[in-house]
């Protein structure tokens, strides 16, 4: 008798916790839109699953209780979902990505004489930062993200990241470009949101004891920013 109650209501809040993210617009810190077809898919099935527990009697093996409790667990995780939690964690378990993003989808990262990166053109315009370092020497630049402290950089350096998600939150990669403000007197807290206008220029770095030399951004204005609607960069798949 229980599981005949238990079981369809399980199914029941899965289907409302996918229906409540995407309402909630939280389904895109989940996963990237274009595998969004997927959500669909299953939302079908988990009511061809609800019509099936209640049409067809169910088999008589032993209730199982723990089964249970972690699907209750998981939809609690769902509806708890926060982007907040998930920047301070991704960026403290995989810090910032030593690989360049080879995106071919090439747009114009000027305007006029200054490099102006959004999440449209975000990918594109740090993978040419990273590729052609010299050519952007001296080049004014303005670009929003989060603050994240990186290991091995100068306590008056930080990366100003963007989350990358390629498929779902478990490839999730921190993204950015070194900002350095020692000419500024301000406290720049971690995982804060900023927008930098600044000047581009390289510095040599050593990763994992290797010497890279790396594009840093010298700060000379900034203004904190509310974190964005949609603070995720989705790489464009389809």
């Amino acid at each position: 008798m229980i599981k005949k109650i238990i079981e369809p209501l399980i199914v029941t809040l899965l289907i409302i916790a996918i229906f409540y993210l995407g309402y909630s617009n939280k389904l895109k810190l989940l996963i990237n839109p274009s595998y969004f077809i997927f959500i669909y898919i299953t939302l079908v099935v988990l009511f061809l699953i609800f019509t099936a527990i209640i049409l067809i009697p169910g088999s008589r093996s032993k209730n199982n209780y723990f089964s249970y409790l972690l699907f209750l667990i998981m939809i609690i995780i769902l509806f708890s979902t926060s982007y907040k939690d998930y920047q301070e964690s991704i960026s403290e378990l995989k810090g910032v990505t030593n690989n360049i993003f080879e995106y071919k989808t090439k747009v114009d990262i000027f305007d006029g004489d200054r490099v102006v990166i959004t999440e449209f053109n975000y990918l594109d315009a740090v993978d040419e930062i990273y590729r052609n370092i010299d050519k952007y020497i001296g080049k004014k630049i303005l670009f929003k993200g989060y603050v994240y402290y990186a290991n091995g950089i100068k306590p008056n350096e930080f990366v100003l990241s963007r989350l990358i998600m390629v498929c779902c939150a478990a490839d999730t990669s921190v993204y950015g470009l070194l900002c350095s403000y020692e000419n500024i007197n301000h406290d720049f807290k971690s995982d804060e949101w900023y927008e930098i206008n600044g000047e581009i220029s390289k510095k040599t770095l050593d990763i994992d004891g290797e010497l890279n030399v790396h594009p840093i951004i010298n700060i000379i204005e900034y203004r904190e920013i509310p974190i964005p609607e949609d603070p995720y960069i989705y790489p464009v798949l389809f």
